[in-house]
């Protein structure tokens, strides 16, 4: 009991301390009887006081006895009276009348009238911060929680800190942010304030920053500052009194018998040193690392703690931009391989092709090694060199390069015009200069009239919120919810469209099991305003929000990647798939599923392919049928007699396929050789993707293209696919 009474009166202690910064106490003796108690009519004695808050330091207890004098003394007759105190043109005196407005039940009118003090340019910077600190406190010690609009509240004041400069003003807003709703980006702001040189406004941060119950990053700052006999120093060390209270209590409740202690993982270490058969085998920050990641690894499947190199790679995804050679890679037969160049870009330049087999890189073999520890060796820094050695089918021996790598840039969003003039967008990522190539792809397509729009997500992991709110945008009408943004169950952001310049013709979004995160946003968001129809497979069901959040002990540079909230589509669904037997996603108006390719088949087409058959079968027909292998690749009608001399070479072949199998496979090399050749990838592959022409027939006969698939060669012979399908659908 007594330890009890201690602790507690050591709390009284300490908020008696807080109580009293940025203000003297004045005694009752020094207020004056003239303020207090004279005898007057209640009206005149309500205007005499409000006139003295115009003589009066906004910091000073003084002031705000008078305050609540007033509140004390307002009767219904009596406020009308304060109401024209709001329109005073001292400051103080609209203050301290805010305050009785809202305590007398005219909320919104007080919490206006408080906003509008916080908007002017040229102020006293004690009466702003009192401003923001009252407008914090009279709505956060509101019993009625749906009195003043939180979300709405916190929006003004995030708008009010956008446009202001001023550090100090800042720091005050951010603080009145995260009050109003504890806000993670409100935190993120204090901190950032706080990295400023300034001494001054770096420990008023700190004590901010306590106050959010932060304290790793301001207790060095609060234990220099607590020996300082200011108001400053007494607040710093009751704020470092009750962060000693908080621990203590914490290691009490951690010494029940069902309670973590984290000294395990120090006497863990303790052991290693000490016993570990071979202390040469580890490196105690790699057993850190490891730690870490278990941690975080097991919240969820996307929590993780990144380590300096995955960081580095995460930023790179996002920026979409990174040093190398510019080639997609993979692992084929153990050795790196490249899938296809980045056309124009250094690898391409120098002469590598698709499938070529990279064997060395500068003088070590890439044989059975880890694909990433061979994409990082790859890259570097803007022009330095790079030495690999190459093998292509056809070579008798590699070939050594020497490649200069440049700034890659990764387009993420491609477009082309399909026969009826169909616009089709492909997006591959949502990252930093997604919502550019977007854009530029859009005007492109409308300057060629476009009768409708094909927006391909499929295999889209997703990417950067903003930058999918930015490219929906161009689809919704301005003033539209986009996506709100709830940490345990509450909403604390919201994502509006803003401009009402939007594509107004009909649209379609492919999207599959492979569509994650922003890709279903957008899909979805499409879907829910009825400005898409979404065909293709429910996609991948990922619904939470990550944060990173750079790590002070590792000076920043390694990131702990969490989840801190989910995300709701403006119907008020949620897609996040927390299992595999969970539901989840966004599911299509129009469901087709393409049909799986038969891993014997794929098999042998591969032995085809490592035969060397098909690259002489390209380099004996090709100069002479340029022509014929374009159009081939586009479209070969499926018919292997369109190929010169297929019979006499498929006769010659010693494979398990069939002859119209093998047209697949050489088919499908014609167009690699092509598109190394021309410089430029496919997009498209219309004869072979089902789901893209079941979306081909949708657009056709849509109502605003009106077009007989049946008319159009390379749609002919699919134009009544899916009539069946369609007939299922309308019973």
């Amino acid at each position: 009991m007594l330890k009890r009474i201690s602790i507690l009166g050591l709390v009284i202690w300490c908020l008696f301390i807080i109580l009293t910064i940025s203000s003297d106490i004045v005694p009752p003796s020094l207020l004056g009887t003239e303020t207090t108690d004279r005898p007057m009519s209640n009206g005149d004695e309500v205007n005499s006081l409000i006139s003295e808050l115009g003589k009066m330091d906004v910091t000073s207890d003084a002031f705000w006895v008078i305050v609540r004098q007033i509140e004390s003394k307002v009767k219904a007759d009596a406020i009308n009276k304060v109401r024209e105190g709001l329109k005073s043109s001292d400051i103080k005196i609209r203050l301290g009348c805010a305050r009785i407005v809202y305590q007398a039940g005219l909320r919104d009118e007080s919490v206006k009238h408080i906003l509008s003090i916080l908007l002017i340019p040229v102020i006293d910077k004690e009466i702003f911060f009192t401003a923001a600190e009252l407008l914090g406190n009279l709505v956060c010690s509101d019993r009625d929680t749906e009195a003043v609009n939180r979300i709405d509240l916190a929006k003004s004041v995030v708008a009010i800190l956008d446009v202001t400069l001023d550090a100090y003003r800042r720091l005050s807003l951010a603080k009145l942010w995260y009050d109003l709703e504890r806000s993670s980006l409100a935190v993120k702001e204090v901190k950032e304030i706080a990295n400023l040189k300034d001494s001054q406004i770096k420990i008023a941060a700190a004590l901010v920053l306590a106050g959010m119950k932060e304290f790793e990053k301001s207790t060095e700052i609060l234990n220099q500052v607590s020996l300082d006999p200011t108001p400053s120093g007494r607040l710093a060390k009751a704020l470092l009194e009750v962060k000693t209270l908080q621990d203590a209590y914490f290691r009490k409740e951690t010494s029940k018998p069902d309670a973590v202690d984290y000294r395990v993982l120090d006497e863990v270490l303790k052991l290693i040193r000490e016993k570990y058969v071979d202390p040469s085998a580890y490196k105690e920050k790699e057993l850190i690392t490891a730690a870490a990641k278990g941690i975080a690894g097991t919240l969820d499947a996307y929590s993780e703690y990144q380590d300096e190199e995955q960081k580095r790679r995460a930023l790179e995804s996002i920026a979409g931009k990174y040093g190398g050679i510019g080639a997609h890679v993979s692992m084929r037969d153990n050795y790196l391989t490249i899938e296809r160049p980045m056309y124009g870009q250094p690898a391409y330049k120098a002469g590598l092709r698709t499938l070529d087999r990279i064997t060395e890189i500068e003088g070590e073999s890439t044989f059975r090694k880890d694909l990433d520890e061979l994409v990082k060796r790859l890259k570097g820094d803007p022009g330095t060199d790079v030495k690999i050695k190459v093998f292509r089918r056809g070579w008798q021996l590699e070939r050594e390069f020497v490649i200069s790598r440049a700034i890659i840039n990764v387009q993420s969003a491609k477009y082309e015009i399909l026969p009826g003039n169909i616009g089709y967008l492909l997006i591959t990522s949502f990252s930093s200069d997604t919502a550019k190539e977007v854009k530029q792809s859009l005007d492109e397509m409308n300057k060629q009239n476009i009768k409708a729009l094909i927006v391909d997500v499929r295999r889209n992991p997703g990417g950067l919120l903003d930058v999918v709110n930015r490219i929906v945008d161009f689809f919704i009408d301005g003033g539209k919810t986009i996506v709100s943004i709830r940490e345990r169950n509450q909403i604390v952001e919201e994502y509006r469209t803003k401009d009402d310049d939007k594509i107004d013709i009909s649209t379609y979004v492919i999207i599959d099991e492979g569509s994650a995160s922003a890709s279903e946003i957008f899909a979805g968001v499409l879907q829910d305003y009825k400005k898409a129809t979404l065909i293709g497979n429910t996609t991948y069901g990922k619904g939470s929000v990550q944060r990173p959040f750079d790590l002070e002990s590792t000076e920043k540079k390694t990131i702990l990647k969490l989840t801190i909230a989910a995300y709701y589509l403006p119907s008020g669904r949620s897609i996040h798939k927390k299992d595999k037997k969970s539901e989840g996603g966004v599911a299509p108006d129009i469901k087709i599923t393409p049909s799986e390719r038969d891993p014997g088949k794929e098999s042998e087409f591969t032995k085809l392919l490592d035969s060397g058959e098909l690259d002489k079968y390209y380099e004996k027909y090709y100069d002479k049928n340029k022509v014929l292998f374009s159009s081939l690749a586009e479209d070969d009608g499926e018919d292997y007699e369109r190929y010169p001399d297929f019979e006499q070479w498929y006769q010659g072949l010693k494979v398990r396929l069939e002859p119209d199998e093998v047209r697949q496979a050489l088919r499908e090399h014609i167009r690699r050789k092509l598109a190394d050749d021309r410089g430029k990838e496919f997009l498209v592959d219309i004869q072979s993707d089902l789901v893209l022409q079941r979306t081909i027939i949708e657009v056709c006969r849509s109502e605003g293209v009106k077009i007989n698939p049946a008319t159009i060669p390379v749609y002919k012979r699919f134009a009544h696919k899916f009539d069946k399908e369609k007939e299922n659908s309308a019973k």
